[in-house]
């Protein structure tokens, strides 16, 4: 369930805003890494 929840919501953050993908890459933005982005 809680897995569903994520995927939703991180596809919805990438599509609202692009820049945290990059952020993401950079590794600036630890709490959204710690959503749903398990390697």
């Amino acid at each position: 369930m809680s897995s569903k929840a994520t995927q939703i919501v991180d596809e919805s953050e990438y599509s609202r805003a692009p820049e945290t993908c990059y952020r993401l890459n950079s590794g600036e933005n630890h709490a959204m890494r710690a959503f749903g982005d398990d390697p």
